[in-house]
């Protein structure tokens, strides 16, 4: 997770100089990073797409985005992200989450509720 307003979110306004150092421990930075991107899914009524966009560009962007057209895919939404590099990076982790489901045969999950 990166250190920047979405730690704020996370770790709660004021904390961030004691947390901080501690995202460079990585079973603390898997943790609250996950916390977060669940935090983000069920804020986005589990879709995926719009869920990692958030993760990488802000929720407030993807917020404006969704207003722009009512998708009646995914991708639609997808291919709509004005932003490249993070467009890139849904397009990526939606495509890795694939290789990995057909590498060990598991079904497309969504990650049990948890706290940090």
């Amino acid at each position: 997770m990166k250190i920047d307003a979405r730690f704020e979110e996370v770790s709660g306004a004021g904390n961030s100089n004691v947390f901080a150092e501690m995202l460079y421990q990585p079973e603390t930075s898997l943790r609250l990073g996950t916390f977060y991107l669940r935090m983000l899914l069920d804020q986005l009524q589990g879709q995926w797409e719009a869920t990692l966009a958030s993760y990488n560009a802000g929720k407030s962007y993807v917020t404006r985005w969704l207003t722009w057209s009512h998708f009646r895919e995914p991708a639609e939404f997808v291919e709509s992200i004005p932003i490249a590099e993070t467009r890139n990076y849904v397009q990526s982790v939606l495509r890795n989450a694939d290789v990995y489901r057909r590498l060990y045969g598991t079904p497309a999950a969504v990650p049990a509720k948890r706290t940090p």
